[in-house]
């Protein structure tokens, strides 16, 4: 199963990638399942402290507190996207979840499209696009298979002879 998923739209010779991780647990199933295991944990504990055993209250709420934690970094990562949009001559990468936090912009004339290869199979290639020696990653939701698919596709969509540079390790 891919772990991304990207998006493609073309229009008068402008392109945009939509890059967004797979996710199947939303914010609202995420709360809900919470919810179940916080009546589970009341529930084991509601015995153990109506026998004198109170020191369980703290431990079952560092358990809620870390699982809590745990789901809200999760799925930060799990809803942010990237947003590749090449637009009249320049390139933009848009990344953020309910909209961009941050922004990139290069001139497509001068953009370039980067994979370093991974070393070995352990390692994930990396994507960059890149302009005047300041490269910005794209892709990190992509498998490494998907990040050279995407980059000969990102690579044709700036046109003008580009050609994809690819790098070992």
């Amino acid at each position: 199963m891919p772990l991304a998923s990207v998006e493609r739209s073309e229009w008068d010779g402008d392109h945009e990638f939509v890059i967004r991780p797979n996710c199947s647990l939303s914010w609202k199933g995420a709360k809900r399942y919470l919810a179940l295991q916080t009546a589970v944990v009341l529930l084991a504990a509601a015995p153990m402290i109506w026998m004198g055993g109170w020191p369980v209250i703290p431990f079952a709420g560092a358990e809620l507190l870390a699982l809590t934690a745990a789901f809200y970094w999760v799925l930060l990562r799990a809803h942010r996207i990237e947003v590749v949009t090449i637009q009249g001559d320049r390139v933009w990468i848009r990344r953020g979840r309910r909209g961009p936090e941050e922004e990139v912009a290069y001139p497509r004339g001068w953009a370039q499209v980067v994979l370093h290869r991974a070393a070995s199979g352990l390692d994930r290639s990396r994507l960059f696009l890149q302009a005047y020696g300041r490269p910005t990653e794209i892709g990190t939701a992509l498998t490494s298979t998907e990040k050279e698919g995407f980059a000969e596709e990102l690579a044709r969509a700036l046109g003008r002879g580009q050609r994809l540079n690819r790098t070992a390790g």
